[in-house]
């Protein structure tokens, strides 16, 4: 279980406060923690986000995506709301959308790193999984 993680503990015995924080690390990933356009799923959102915040203070080269644990049933909750998606490699997802493809992102992928993506996969678009409810429910 995700509560057994070495970085989960971390977080909650450093309890900090995470609500405004801006980072940038050496790859150019850009880590903004609190964002209130998608203030209805900071609850679903903040901790998952807070873990990955916490593996990347610890280790700047840290992975950040969709295969640790802790994201799985939230991606997989996510994904059931479209009707067709491809699986990528290392937990990444182009899902159909309106005749169109669109990489399911995380809030900490660079620019950079997406149109890296872009290049080496079909799609028209990232669009981060904070924002990704609103186009399941346009399908639903």
């Amino acid at each position: 279980m995700w509560s057994n993680d070495p970085w989960y503990k971390y977080l909650t015995n450093l309890n900090p406060d995470l609500s405004s924080i801006a980072l940038r690390r050496g790859d150019g990933v850009e880590l903004i923690q609190r964002e209130f356009s998608n203030q209805r799923f900071h609850s679903m959102l903040n901790w998952r986000l807070g873990l990955d915040l916490a593996r990347i203070s610890m280790d700047v080269n840290a992975e950040i995506n969709f295969k640790t644990e802790y994201w799985q049933s939230y991606v997989t909750q996510v994904l059931n709301g479209f009707d067709s998606y491809q699986t990528l490699e290392d937990s990444k997802y182009i899902l159909d959308y309106k005749g169109g493809k669109i990489l399911l992102s995380h809030p900490f992928w660079s620019n950079s790193f997406i149109k890296s993506l872009q290049e080496k996969y079909d799609f028209d678009e990232a669009v981060s999984i904070t924002r990704i409810e609103k186009l399941s429910r346009e399908i639903s």
